[in-house]
């Protein structure tokens, strides 16, 4: 097995043959996918991430999983080393489960077999690429079975960071739900990690109440602010989803309060942009609400071409079900748009109600069907106010080389 994990390490290059120290710090990244055949947020932050240690530097190798049967296993993207270990496994939290009994024995049968090469294959690049610090894009997914005692903590980093003494950095981009097995695996990450740090302020103050005595720190995901540049948006009748199609992010509460305002705004549209395992159950929801007429489900829509989708919109609504900013939340004030946020209790950390975008009351369809209304009848003057406002809160506060620039300071105090 060991022989088969070289070869798959060697295939297509012999990078670690001929590679050099340079005066930057050496990143081994681990994350569950890549792009661009996984275009989650946090796919989309491993780009910019290593886009940017790259140019200031740093050597990175990048391990993932391949989870498309197009995807190569060796790599090279911008001068970044690539490595997506097989077998080929779509993401369930995407794609979701297998749904006969064989499907899901096959599902664990080729995970198993996946971990086991991706062991081997994380021994074979410390040996080879001497890293100075392991980064983890994300919580990761158990080596064995959810339901095995101790599953939680026998993953492969814990073997790399006990046979290297590594130092290792956590980033935790969602933890949804963020209860039972899945904030149990995050903890069990957190806790073996040297620093972690939560995109999300709720998820770190959710860290903090659990694990004592570590340092966790709230550095949100930034946006490349030229990018995603300003342009003057008119009053029409276009709202723009983007998200992953899963019930934590609560499509279905913008399709249900469509449904309360389609008789007064029949000329409204709505495009619904995402991909994930409860796609189809939304595609007949809209058929049930009879707002087909209204509704382009587009999937997933490659992270440099978004900028067009903002442009379309006159209003980008987020409905997520938990108290997350979203980086679509961001890249949409960024752009000018009107932004529509769920919140509790009309307290968000990014938008201010009526200032740089509005509020609506989380999981509340009928909230949402108010504030969209309110939006559709807004005057020139207010749109321009509010729209201004809120790039002007990304520029000041989510900058891209802002945002990274906190984590090179993490970085640099583990390296050292």
């Amino acid at each position: 097995m060991y022989y088969y994990a070289k070869q798959y390490i060697n295939s297509s290059t012999h990078v670690f043959i001929t590679m050099h120290k340079k005066d930057g710090v050496r990143m081994l990244i681990y994350s569950e996918a890549t792009l661009p055949y996984f275009k989650g947020g946090g796919e989309v932050f491993l780009d910019k991430f290593a886009k940017f240690f790259h140019g200031r530097g740093c050597e990175i190798v990048i391990v993932s999983n391949k989870i498309n049967k197009k995807e190569k296993v060796v790599d090279e993207v911008d001068g970044v080393k690539i490595y997506r270990i097989p077998p080929t496994i779509p993401p369930p939290s995407y794609y979701g489960w297998p749904k006969t009994i064989f499907g899901k024995i096959f599902f664990v049968v080729k995970k198993s077999i996946r971990e086991i090469i991706k062991a081997l294959a994380f021994t074979y690049i410390l040996a080879k690429f001497k890293p100075d610090i392991l980064v983890l894009n994300g919580v990761t997914v158990t080596s064995l079975p959810s339901f095995v005692p101790g599953a939680t903590v026998l993953k492969t980093w814990r073997l790399a960071k006990k046979l290297s003494n590594i130092k290792v950095l956590l980033i935790v981009h969602a933890i949804n739900p963020p209860k039972g097995k899945t904030l149990k695996n995050a903890l069990a990450d957190a806790s073996g990690a040297d620093a972690v740090v939560c995109v999300e302020k709720w998820m770190r103050d959710l860290l903090n109440n659990k694990i004592h005595g570590k340092k966790i720190e709230w550095i949100h995901n930034g946006v490349d602010v030229k990018h995603f540049n300003f342009k003057p948006v008119s009053r029409t009748g276009n709202i723009l989803f983007v998200g992953r199609l899963s019930e934590d992010h609560g499509l279905d509460i913008l399709l249900e309060a469509l449904y309360r305002i389609r008789s007064k705004y029949p000329w409204i549209m709505a495009r619904v942009v995402g991909e994930g395992p409860e796609k189809e159950r939304y595609i007949k929801l809209a058929e049930k609400l009879d707002l087909t007429y209204m509704v382009d489900f587009r999937g997933g829509v490659d992270h440099e071409d978004m900028p067009e989708e903002y442009y379309w919109a006159f209003i980008v609504v987020n409905p997520v079900r938990v108290p997350a900013i979203g980086i679509s939340t961001l890249e949409a004030m960024s752009c000018g748009r009107i932004i529509l946020k769920s919140s509790v209790g009309g307290k968000d950390d990014v938008v201010v109600n009526d200032v740089n975008g509005f509020l609506f009351e989380l999981g509340d369809p009928e909230s949402l069907a108010e504030k969209l209304k309110m939006c559709l009848e807004l005057g020139e003057e207010k749109i321009e106010a509010i729209t201004r406002e809120a790039r002007e809160t990304v520029v000041s506060r989510f900058n891209l080389n802002n945002t990274f620039a906190r984590y090179e300071n993490i970085i640099h105090e583990l390296a050292s």
